[in-house]
């Protein structure tokens, strides 16, 4: 506001006291200003912060469930390729039986 407020009269100057008054209210008026705008940068800041870290988190998750994802396809491979093993083996004993009872027939 103003430096020098008049009183009601018009005419009577403000005493030292009052004059030093009002700069220190004047003083108290900016240094709050200037505490309340550090505020306000500081909890952007710590938002920005968290929100940083919370991208990074997201971004991890997201990272680790595509790599847990490709660890279940290639186990389901892997499981497919043994029960393609499995099931060729039972064939193959299968096989070799009856070629022993071909044999056995054979020889008797």
């Amino acid at each position: 506001g103003d430096s020098q407020l008049i009183p009601d009269g018009g005419q009577e100057e403000l005493t030292p006291r009052e004059l030093q008054l009002q700069s220190e209210l004047h003083e108290a008026r900016e240094v709050t200003a200037l505490a309340v705008a550090r505020e306000f940068e500081s909890q952007y800041e710590w938002r920005e912060r968290f929100e940083a870290v919370k991208r990074h988190q997201e971004d991890r998750e997201a990272e680790l469930l595509a790599q847990y994802l490709s660890l279940q396809q290639e186990l389901h491979r892997i499981l497919g390729v043994a029960e393609g093993v499995a099931s060729r083996s039972t064939s193959l004993e299968h096989l070799a039986m009856d070629a022993e009872e071909v044999l056995d027939q054979c020889t008797r």
